[in-house]
């Protein structure tokens, strides 16, 4: 009985020899993922903590006015709330009364709990830096860093893989047409690692968007758990349209990437690693013309994450008696909500805050994603590259 060539190998060498196209794809994007996560995770944090304030002034503002007759305001978080008339200025018949009518309010009407008022603190690049390592420490810089690494090693990896399978299916096809058929695959990707990924994304948004001393999540799972059993599992997928709208960016990104590799003479013939200036190059002017033209979406999403969602409490059907008024029932109240959708979404940061809102936090975007870019570029081009060079040697040294 004949024996494989490859039993002959080392287990070392074997493995290489046995790694596909997909699976190189695949190492090569989670390892990407995780050093970009590592490294522009504090920029990461201030990106957000700047998109999010915006949204959160917007959305104090929103919640200032008088809510509607079916909801509540505690007074610990209404920014107007009148002085309670101290209970000895009351007689006792209206004293009964006023006790009377919050017991039939507290079990018939609904009850709603809105965010408290929100001070703005966060100016800038550094001003904003500067303020998390005074109130948070520089393990403030770092917070959800887990989430970050858990979502970027996935998604690269999902995204690389795809990316390539579909570059090589519609290779023939779009032959004439490169510039499309990247495009295609792009769009591919970015669908298939948003889908997926989608969770960790938001969980990681309100991980970051916490303050010290207002920290209702003490970690990834702790946070997972509490949006599962408090708002059910579609909030996982809070900000999913505009996160698909985004897919906008990959589009224009990777096509123009693959074209700036042909000007700037990168060939896959030559070890990735002596080709690292011309590699950054192309990801560096891709990624700025890409960002700029597709920033607003990332606005429009972080609004949509950091929302509250409001919970209402209400008595069951039927349960009309005081024995009866233990039991509530829970539902999300998406009518005190702010924003519904992109469009409503998009309208209204336009009329309320105007266009320069959606391109809040670019400048401290920019200084994050422009790296993260180039390092989660060339680090997948190197570590791709040395993997398909590795298993090609082994085999044809058989």
């Amino acid at each position: 009985m004949a024996t494989s060539p490859l039993s002959t190998l080392a287990p070392k060498d074997r493995f290489y020899a046995h790694l596909t196209d997909s699976q190189i794809n695949a190492a090569a994007g989670a390892v990407a993922g995780v050093f970009s996560a590592l490294a522009v995770c504090p920029l990461d944090v201030a990106k957000t903590k700047l998109q999010a304030q915006g949204g959160m002034l917007s959305l104090q503002k929103h919640y200032a006015g008088t809510p509607p007759e079916s909801a509540s305001l505690s007074p610990q978080n209404t920014p107007n709330a009148q002085t309670p008339i101290p209970q000895r200025h009351l007689s006792a018949t209206s004293v009964a009364a006023k006790a009377a009518a919050k017991a039939a309010t507290a079990t018939t009407a609904p009850k709603a709990t809105y965010p408290a008022p929100y001070v703005p603190k966060y100016h800038g690049i550094l001003g904003t830096l500067s303020t998390i390592v005074r109130e948070e420490g520089v393990a403030g810089l770092y917070r959800g860093v887990v989430p970050i690494t858990i979502g970027y090693l996935p998604t690269w990896a999902i995204y690389f893989v795809v990316y390539e399978d579909v570059k090589k299916l519609t290779e023939k096809p779009l032959a004439n047409y490169p510039f499309f058929a990247h495009m295609v695959s792009a769009l591919s990707a970015g669908s298939s690692s948003t889908l997926v990924t989608n969770p960790i994304w938001v969980v990681k948004t309100r991980l970051m968007t916490q303050s010290k001393g207002h920290n209702k999540y003490k970690g990834t799972i702790d946070t997972f758990h509490k949006m599962f059993m408090e708002e059910g599992i579609l909030s996982f997928y809070a900000g999913l349209g505009p996160a698909l709208l985004g897919l906008l960016h990959v589009m224009v990104h990777f096509p123009l990437y693959e074209e700036l590799k042909k000007v700037f003479h990168v060939d896959d013939n030559v070890p990735k690693l002596h080709q690292a200036p011309q590699i950054l190059c192309a990801s560096v002017i891709s990624k700025i013309c890409a960002s700029t033209l597709t920033y607003p979406h990332e606005v429009i999403r972080t609004r949509v994450q950091i929302q509250p969602t409001i919970i209402e409490e209400s008595g069951a059907p039927g349960c009309s008696s005081s024995s009866d008024s233990g039991k509530f029932m829970k539902k999300r109240n998406t009518s005190l909500m702010k924003y519904h959708g992109i469009i409503q979404t998009t309208k209204t940061i336009w009329r309320e805050e105007g266009w320069r809102a959606f391109y809040s936090g670019l400048g401290i975007n920019m200084f994050r994603t422009v790296p993260a870019s180039a390092l989660t570029l060339l680090t997948y081009e190197v570590v791709a590259s040395y993997l398909k060079d590795k298993r090609n040697h082994i085999i044809r040294s058989l």
